[in-house]
């Protein structure tokens, strides 16, 4: 048996990517992860925002964002909600760069109001996106994993597979022994246990992060607030509920964590977890073929990977439209300036 796809990864991402493969292509698909369960700590958001400058970014975002939610809502009631996510900028470059990010995301249709923080000191600015979508966590993957399923995709244990040197694996379990002829690694966990330094993209880079959850705690200022310089993301489903953080940087991560809920006073620790994050170099997604194994790899997506899954899928089923191609190769790993075109800001110092 040979299948046309191996799926390596867990997140919503590598769900919906399986699931579109496998359902609108008529690909065969396996998915190399975990089964899904809702006792993990997430590992990022899955909100339609990113902290970009460049129209054609949002612009795109945008039209995935359209096309994904209609997909996903199509699987049931209440998967995708909407969101007004807060970004706040503390540095003179952050603050520069949400000026582009509010004039790029204005002009492709996105709205934008200046929030008021008496905490805030100059020149720090907090400013407000409106109805920004965002998978409701617990109620989409159920419905990913069960589209998946009906469609034919068969998810296997990662200690049954092999990677081969030129992409393709090699799969044997008591259950099954098939080959698959294209890997595509999805998310963070996937390249981490599966590339080693040697084998990832140069333009790639590993940094620390940790989730961590708050017992209840009084309403934050929006339901996802982004402090861009601090490398924090703070999370409350709800009003009162438990706050979700995700930290990025091994320096100090719990002192700016506790700075950033300062005003809640003190909070009890729930849970927490230590992981991995890859980042580009140049701040810009990564669809590139990996230089150990020739797997394909997607990184660097943030929190709106799971929205771009239908245009993937059409770049690896070989039928994107000429826009989508375009993408594509101007988020390959390129030669030279190649990706200077789509490069963008990145937060300095995490």
């Amino acid at each position: 048996m040979t299948f046309d796809f191996a799926i390596f990864g867990s997140s919503p991402l590598a769900l919906l990517l399986s699931a579109c493969l496998a359902g609108v292509h008529g690909r065969s698909v396996c998915r190399v992860g975990q089964p899904w369960s809702a006792w993990p700590l997430p590992r990022r958001f899955d909100v339609a925002y990113m902290v970009a400058t460049r129209p054609a970014s949002w612009a795109q975002l945008r039209q995935a964002t359209t096309e994904t939610t209609k997909v996903i809502n199509s699987l049931g009631k209440g998967l995708v909600e909407k969101l007004d996510p807060l970004l706040i900028a503390e540095t003179h470059a952050s603050v520069e760069a949400l000026a582009h990010l509010r004039a790029s995301a204005a002009g492709t249709g996105y709205t934008l109001e200046q929030a008021a923080d008496r905490s805030l000191a100059s020149p720090a600015q907090a400013w407000r996106l409106r109805d920004i979508a965002a998978l409701m966590r617990g109620k989409a993957e159920p419905a990913l994993v069960t589209w998946g399923e009906r469609a034919g995709v068969q998810r296997v244990a990662h200690d049954s597979v092999t990677l081969r040197r030129d992409g393709s694996a090699r799969i044997r379990s008591a259950t099954i022994e098939a080959d698959a002829t294209t890997c595509i690694l999805c998310d963070d966990a996937a390249i981490a246990e599966w590339l080693d330094e040697s084998g990832r993209e140069r333009l790639l880079r590993p940094v620390a992060a940790q989730t961590i959850v708050t017992e209840p705690a009084r309403p934050l200022a929006a339901p996802l607030v982004r402090y861009i310089d601090r490398g924090v993301i703070l999370g409350q489903p709800g009003k009162g509920g438990g706050v979700t953080a995700i930290v990025d940087g091994a320096d100090q991560p719990m002192a700016r964590f506790g700075a950033c809920l300062a005003p809640q006073g003190p909070l009890h620790r729930a849970a927490d977890l230590v992981h991995t994050r890859f980042e580009t170099l140049d701040g810009a997604p990564l669809v590139a073929t990996a230089r150990g194994p020739k797997v394909q790899l997607l990184a660097g997506f943030g929190d709106t990977a799971v929205f771009f899954a239908p245009l993937l899928a059409r770049h690896f089923a070989g039928v994107s439209t000429s826009d989508e191609a375009a993408f594509v190769a101007a988020h390959d790993v390129g030669r030279g300036n190649a990706r200077q075109a789509v490069a963008d800001f990145m937060a300095e110092g995490l």
